[in-house]
């Protein structure tokens, strides 16, 4: 029921929508202002979501690489260290695409 509620409520906001932009007036362009500033603000939250993910993704890159050198180098688990600095290389490159 409630999820007929809710459909029912968008079908009218569109039919609304619709409505008031046909009129075209004022109103209709303070709505478009309204709307592109907001998503203008989300895209900047994205954004910047986006680069503290490749930051933090670097940071983790540097320390499975130095952890990785040092378990291959010492030769604690060098098995494990090799992977370690795949798995850096690997991370680093898929920061780089995003």
């Amino acid at each position: 029921m409630n999820i007929a509620r809710f459909v029912s409520f968008l079908v009218v906001g569109l039919i609304l929508s619709h409505a008031v932009l046909a009129l075209g007036d004022p109103l209709t362009s303070a709505v478009d202002n309204a709307i592109s500033k907001i998503e203008s603000a989300v895209k900047e939250i994205a954004s910047r979501i986006i680069q503290l993910v490749k930051n933090i993704a670097s940071i983790v890159a540097v320390a499975l690489f130095a952890v990785g050198i040092v378990l291959w180098a010492t030769g604690i688990n060098p098995g494990r260290g090799k992977q370690l600095i795949f798995g850096a290389a690997v991370l680093l490159m898929a920061v780089s695409v995003l």
